[in-house]
């Protein structure tokens, strides 16, 4: 018997492409949930075709929370993590208090870890220290890394910039590596709630198709228009949003240093190795309760 005050929060994650957006927004609907957003990059307003966020059709479906309310920029105030958390937290709590099941939606996986395992309790980043860091070349970072915080270094994929800039940042900001904060008690995000989590796996060859379709349709329905637009807003290559998935391509096909097909092949290629990464990450590190294929 689920006694009276059971509090369950769904969490749909897998990688990109795997079809999550489809299968929540069913599962929404036949659960009378709402849907917030677990990734990185569809909290950002400036793009919307290249991050895949849901449509406005899907959103007139099922109530979708914490999407595209951030400007790119606003990363440079501090928004992290532990930000997210907080926000997802209040939605999450909002949903109880309205009787609605609230379904965490997302393939960051730093982002999941947080909100159902609890943070590490890091002092807040220098920002003087966060913009020398940002300025560096994704390889000055890791080699940098190597040298002070070799045991976190050797746990990060060395082109996955925001993982190898956070661990850079904490050390210089916090004078210890990030693995003395990571061995501290974690401090808890939420209390009394059960986390029931669907992993959607799709096989390879599938998830292989899903990546090149995508990425044909976003091409053909705005995608280079869209970041033309961003181009023009001036932010600087080394904030997070300008290093999603697509930015960089399209930036180089608009630029006239690669054709149409290699556009295209490039961001299947980055997309496929970004989706591995994923996996690994979810297979590794999270205990779930169902695998969908």
């Amino acid at each position: 018997m689920i006694k009276k005050d059971y509090r369950k929060v769904v969490v749909i994650c897998g990688p990109t492409a795997s079809g999550k957006t489809a299968f929540a927004i069913d599962y929404a609907l036949n659960n009378n949930g709402v849907i917030i957003n677990c990734d990185s990059q569809q909290v950002y307003a400036d793009l919307n075709i290249i991050t895949a966020r849901p449509s406005v059709s899907d959103m007139s479906v099922v109530e979708h929370r914490l999407y595209g309310f951030l400007k790119g920029t606003d990363d440079i105030k501090n928004f992290s993590v532990a930000k997210w958390c907080e926000l997802a937290k209040n939605e999450i709590d909002q949903c109880f208090a309205f009787g609605k099941l609230p379904i965490l939606v997302g393939g960051t996986g730093f982002y999941i870890s947080a909100i159902i395992n609890g943070l590490s309790v890091i002092p807040d980043i220098d920002f003087n220290i966060r913009n020398k860091v940002r300025i560096m070349s994704n390889k000055e970072i890791y080699a940098e890394l190597q040298k002070y915080d070799s045991n976190i270094a050797g746990k990060i994929f060395w082109g996955d910039s925001q993982r190898v800039q956070r661990a850079l940042e904490v050390l210089l900001s916090t004078g210890k590596p990030l693995s003395y904060w990571q061995n501290q008690p974690l401090k808890k995000v939420i209390d009394d709630v059960d986390f029931f989590i669907f992993y959607k796996n799709p096989d390879k060859e599938i998830l292989h198709k899903n990546i090149k379709r995508r990425a044909e349709y976003m091409l053909q329905n705005g995608a280079i228009d869209e970041v033309k637009a961003f181009l023009e807003l001036g932010y600087d290559s080394s904030l997070p949003i300008s290093k999603a998935i697509g930015v960089k391509e399209i930036s180089n096909f608009i630029d006239g240093i690669c054709s149409y097909d290699d556009m295209l092949n490039n961001v299947v290629i980055h997309t496929r190795q970004y989706a591995k990464r994923q996996n690994t990450w979810f297979r590794n590190q999270l205990k779930c309760n169902q695998i969908i294929f």
